[in-house]
């Protein structure tokens, strides 16, 4: 691009520091690019470029759907290559600025239009369905431990008869029933619940979802696992 600026250099120095940031410097190289593509397409005469020159092509990218963040961002692009060069900066001319500030306003209109004027507030968008009740998935049932309805005490029941069905089969071998009492008597889901607690947490889940899923009504209990996982 420097091709077509007789007399320009680049400041070695100011692009070292600005290179300190790649994706900032990626994204100046492109919208730079763009903009030298634009303009020798045109015959727009070579740099310093003109602040008509900037005003046309932020006009010509608005025109091709850019977002008004865009803009600004070649605009920035574009004063930040005059200033490598020491070449007196077109971004700081009025004309410049009013046509950004144009666009924002042409913007903001045409958002305003397609607002419903029956909508009010923070509920401008709201759509009822998103929190229609949607039909129970039937459970799947595996292990009974006796007719009453599940609560969320209900796991530590589960896992013992679990393990005392499995201890009637055989499967702990010559282990003394005395002694298997005992050690079923200790048996805890606790140590279970934190762990779902910490793995919906690292899952990305909100305390209001975990608690429901859960059926918790321990909210320090479902915070405390949080502050473990963290940790």
């Amino acid at each position: 691009m420097l091709a077509y600026a007789p007399g320009a250099a680049v400041d070695r120095e100011l692009l070292a520091a600005y290179a300190a940031a790649p994706n900032s410097l990626r994204a100046f190289r492109s919208d730079v690019t763009a903009f030298d593509t634009w303009r020798r397409f045109r015959a727009c005469g070579s740099l310093p470029a003109s602040a008509q020159v900037v005003a046309e092509f932020l006009k010509a990218r608005a025109g091709e759907g850019a977002a008004a963040a865009s803009l600004t961002r070649y605009r920035a692009s574009i004063a930040k290559l005059h200033r490598l060069c020491h070449l007196p900066d077109p971004c700081q001319d009025e004309l410049v600025k009013l046509t950004l500030a144009a666009y924002r306003r042409d913007k903001a209109r045409a958002a305003k239009a397609r607002v419903n004027p029956n909508d009010r507030g923070w509920n401008a968008r709201w759509d009822p369905t998103w929190f229609t009740g949607k039909d129970a998935t039937p459970a799947r049932v595996e292990y009974d431990v006796g007719d009453d309805a599940l609560h969320p005490g209900s796991v530590t029941p589960i896992f013992r008869e679990i393990l005392r069905r499995a201890f009637e089969g055989g499967a702990f071998g010559d282990l003394d029933a005395k002694v298997f009492a005992e050690q079923l008597a200790q048996i805890s889901a606790h140590s279970t619940r934190v762990g779902i607690n910490q793995d919906y947490f690292a899952a990305g889940e909100n305390l209001a979802g975990i608690m429901d899923a859960l059926r918790s009504m321990h909210v320090m209990m479902a915070r405390r696992s949080r502050e473990r996982a963290i940790l």
